[in-house]
C-alpha cells in the first residue's frame, strides 16, 4: 500500500500554513523533506504530523530555535506530551538562548586564540632571523584562519540582517513565483495528456475507417439479408 504524499500546496491547505512559511520552517529547523523526480517537495504523514506540532508550539510562544532542539522528540512515533511541554515553554526558550550564546562565545574565543597566535608570531625575535621562511608560512596560515573566521561571521551576520529585513510582500512574491511555476508545469502535463489522448482517439477512428474501406461487402450483405426478412 503506497503511503499518502502531499505536494506543498496540499500540505499548506492541510496545515493551514502559507507555503513560504513551510519552506522557512524547513530551512530553519533543518528538515529533510523528500522530493519527487521533478524536484518538488512531497510531504509524508510523518512530516505533516511534525509540522503540525511545530505550528502548535509556535502559536503557543515557542521560539524556532527552541523547537529545533525538540525536533528529535517531534519525529518519534509516540509524539510528545504537548501539555507538559507547553508548561516548560520558558525553560526551553531560555535553553535555546543559552545554546546560541555558547555558540557565539565559542566562535569569539576561537578567534581570540588565533589573534593571540598572530601576535606571538609578530613579536617573535626570530621572525626576521634564519628561520624567516617558516615563520612567514606560520604567519600566513594564522592570518588565513582569522580571515576565514571573519568572513564566516560576516556572512552569518549579513544573512541574519537580510532575513530580518525581507518584507512580507517580498516573501509573498517569492511564494507566488513558485506557485506560478508549479501551475505552469501542471498545465504542461495536462496538455501533454490531452495530446496523447487525442492522438489515441485519432488512431482509433483511422483504424475503424480503414476497416470499412477494406471490408465494404460486409455492410451490403447485412442490408441484403435485412430486406429479405
Amino acid at each position: 500500500m503506497n503511503e499518502q504524499r502531499y505536494m506543498i500546496s496540499d500540505a499548506s491547505k492541510k496545515l493551514e500554513v502559507e507555503p513560504h512559511v513551510l519552506r522557512y520552517w524547513e530551512e530553519e529547523l533543518k528538515m529533510e523533506i523528500p522530493r519527487n523526480e521533478m524536484g518538488h517537495r512531497c510531504y509524508s504523514e510523518v512530516e505533516i504530523r511534525v509540522l503540525s506540532s511545530v505550528k502548535e508550539l509556535k502559536q503557543n510562544g515557542f521560539q524556532l530555535k527552541a523547537i529545533k532542539l525538540l525536533m528529535p522528540e517531534l519525529y518519534k512515533k509516540d509524539g510528545i506530551n504537548m501539555k507538559k511541554l507547553l508548561e516548560k515553554k520558558e525553560e526551553w526558550n531560555q535553553l535555546a538562548e543559552q545554546e546560541e550564546l555558547l555558540f557565539e562565545r565559542g566562535k569569539k574565543e576561537e578567534a581570540t586564540q588565533e589573534e593571540s597566535k598572530t601576535i606571538a608570531v609578530l613579536e617573535d625575535k626570530d621572525v626576521l632571523g634564519g628561520n624567516q621562511e617558516s615563520k612567514l608560512d606560520q604567519f600566513q596560515l594564522v592570518m588565513n584562519k582569522i580571515i576565514a573566521n571573519a568572513l564566516l561571521d560576516n556572512n552569518l551576520l549579513l544573512g541574519q540582517a537580510i532575513s530580518e529585513q525581507v518584507s512580507e510582500r517580498v516573501v509573498k512574491e517569492i511564494d507566488y513565483q513558485f506557485r506560478v511555476k508549479e501551475e505552469m508545469e501542471e498545465q504542461r502535463f495536462k496538455k501533454l495528456d490531452e495530446t496523447i489522448r487525442s492522438r489515441q482517439q485519432a488512431r482509433l477512428e483511422a483504424a475503424v475507417a480503414l476497416e470499412k474501406v477494406q471490408n465494404p461487402k460486409k455492410k451490403k450483405r447485412k442490408r441484403f439479408f435485412s430486406k429479405k426478412r
